[in-house]
């Protein structure tokens, strides 16, 4: 075989190995025994350790999500969360400082900036961060989660009519989330029968039976 068609085949087959295994070709993506790996398959694994109470191995999966892509802000909004998850406040702040630094479009990283401020009982502050959340949600990709922890914001405060108001929200968009209807039920027994007669006069919907 000729010098020139070895050099050709060579080329061929690195491009056909790139294509193949997404590695050295800008994407940032490697393949794992058969599966694709991103950082967000990275993230999407470390939220499902974290929400089954492995914050151990969330942390696993968040840094290598970072590891994939350091320029990934959900990495270290990932990293906040299983800090304070972890009760390690001052390593929660530092990862969300860098996932706000990295895009502060991205409405998770205020949301966990106003779960830090509600652990520190700023409560004021946390309602700005989750205000701010929904301001730049337009598309309420991630209403559901910033309108739970408004109301359980609101709630701490002993705000309970604001915290009602802000489960309604959750369940006008999740009808069947759980957590939200037990809240709704909770702050309306705070609230008193009075609470329930003013919202028929005001012809609002009963979302609770």
């Amino acid at each position: 075989m000729r010098p020139s068609m070895r050099n050709s085949l060579r080329v061929s087959v690195a491009g056909l190995l790139c294509l193949i295994w997404l590695t050295g070709c800008g994407s940032g993506a490697v393949m794992i025994s058969g599966k694709l790996d991103t950082p967000e398959t990275a993230y999407t694994r470390g939220i499902k350790q974290l929400r089954a109470g492995s914050p151990t191995e969330a942390v696993a999966a968040f840094d290598h999500a970072r590891t994939l892509d350091p320029g990934y802000a959900p990495a270290y909004e990932g990293l906040s969360r299983a800090a304070l998850a972890q009760g390690k406040l001052d390593e929660a702040i530092r990862h969300i400082r860098v996932a706000k630094s990295k895009d502060t479009g991205y409405a998770p990283v205020w949301i966990v900036t106003g779960l830090l401020y509600t652990a520190a009982r700023r409560y004021s502050a946390a309602i700005a961060e989750y205000e701010e959340a929904l301001r730049i949600d337009p598309d309420r990709l991630w209403a559901v989660e910033t309108y739970l922890e408004l109301g359980n914001t609101y709630e701490k405060m002993g705000n309970a009519e604001q915290a009602h108001e802000a489960f309604v929200r959750v369940l006008a968009l999740e009808p069947l989330h759980a957590q939200a209807r037990t809240a709704i039920r909770r702050t309306r027994q705070t609230l008193g029968p009075g609470f329930l007669t003013r919202l028929r006069h005001e012809g609002k919907t009963e979302i609770i039976p």
